[in-house]
């Protein structure tokens, strides 16, 4: 294994529903607790609510349940809750409802270590900060795998470099499109100190969302992320930003008012304190996602390269959905029998690598 950066440098990680979502959620968790990682990895269980800001939104969320329902979706423990129920139960204002469901927060380096580890233990050799530089054919072998310390010579090559994928692979150029995103640690006020959230959230609006989680531990930070409606060029100012060396102040700052505009008692509580630096932000960090143009992932083998292979275009869910592709992309590359609860077009490489992406179209659903 071949790592440009330091192991799991480009770990993060977000909260996401759907029916492969949910089973992959429940077996991420089995995995985590089968090997003895619940405490490692930080992993809390709870439920997490999809707040909708606006009437808009809310009409096209609810129509969202509906039709998973109305198809067969297992809605028993999804919960529908109006404005009032929302904002007294999960301690918002100003939102149009709310929908809720089962899920979990971790620490994603910390689980990407704990795996690699296992690797490891099993054999894997790992070469931290050796960047591969490409991949070319060799009169000595199908693949040439070049870095600044040396090249590899590999029948198979896995790609697995989400939003830098193109780099090495130019046929992916606007068909995986790298995104910049955000995440601040906010420090909150007291009245979250002593009474922390008992859920995660994404809170959405017409254009965008965000999602929170708040950390166990005793800083109990608001881990924030999202704020690109407050990108200086737009929704789409991120888009083909690979660089996660630096931050966007203005999105920095639209997390740090954030919660005063959607949290009850949280600007009381704070200015409680005066000059109290309660409700700052204690870290902010950048980290690149890589979007596809259905929204779906890549998984198999390139049809244009026989032997060289695919695994990215997570969309920003890959929490939501890398445990068990990963693990119908690993039976698949070895010839066993794939899991059949993975959807089969996440495998359709050919159809749907034909076309780039609409950044149009791309700029409404990122």
């Amino acid at each position: 294994m071949l790592e440009a950066r330091n192991a799991a440098s480009g770990a993060t990680g977000r909260n996401a529903q759907c029916e492969f979502e949910a089973v992959n959620y429940q077996e991420t968790a089995k995995f985590i607790q089968e090997n003895n990682l619940a405490a490692e990895v930080d992993l809390v269980q709870y439920r997490s609510a999809d707040v909708y800001l606006t009437p808009e939104s809310w009409k096209i969320g609810l129509a969202s349940y509906n039709g998973f329902k109305e198809s067969g979706g297992d809605v028993s423990d999804i919960n529908v809750l109006s404005k009032a129920e929302a904002e007294e139960s999960l301690r918002v204002k100003g939102c149009s409802g709310a929908i809720t469901f089962p899920a979990a927060s971790l620490w994603p380096y910390k689980l990407a270590i704990a795996v690699l580890r296992k690797g490891l233990n099993l054999g894997l050799c790992l070469h931290t900060n050796t960047p591969v530089t490409s991949v070319s054919h060799d009169i000595s072998g199908p693949w040439k795998v070049s870095t600044p310390r040396g090249f590899v010579m590999a029948n198979k090559v896995i790609h697995a470099t989400n939003g830098y994928a193109s780099y090495l692979l130019p046929e992916l150029d606007g068909r995986i499109i790298p995104l910049k995103g955000h995440v601040s640690a906010i420090t909150p006020p007291l009245a979250y100190m002593d009474q922390p959230l008992t859920t995660s959230f994404a809170f959405i609006s017409n254009d965008d969302y965000d999602y929170v989680i708040q950390r166990p531990g005793p800083e109990k930070y608001l881990i924030w992320g999202g704020g690109e409606v407050a990108h200086p060029k737009g929704l789409s100012g991120g888009f083909g930003d690979c660089d996660d060396r630096h931050i966007v102040s203005e999105v920095e700052s639209y997390i740090l008012n954030a919660p005063v505009e959607i949290f009850r008692d949280w600007e009381e509580s704070r200015a409680s304190f005066g000059t109290s630096s309660e409700g700052a932000v204690a870290f902010s960090w950048s980290g690149i996602m890589g979007l596809s143009k259905d929204l779906l992932p890549f998984l198999g083998e390139l049809p244009s390269k026989p032997g060289q292979y695919l695994a990215g275009g997570y969309h920003g869910h890959g929490m939501a959905r890398i445990f068990l592709s990963c693990k119908a992309f690993c039976e698949k590359f070895l010839g066993e029998p794939t899991d059949l609860r993975v959807p089969t077009t996440y495998f359709d490489l050919a159809s749907r690598l034909k076309d780039p992406i609409d950044l149009e179209i791309m700029d409404n659903v990122a």
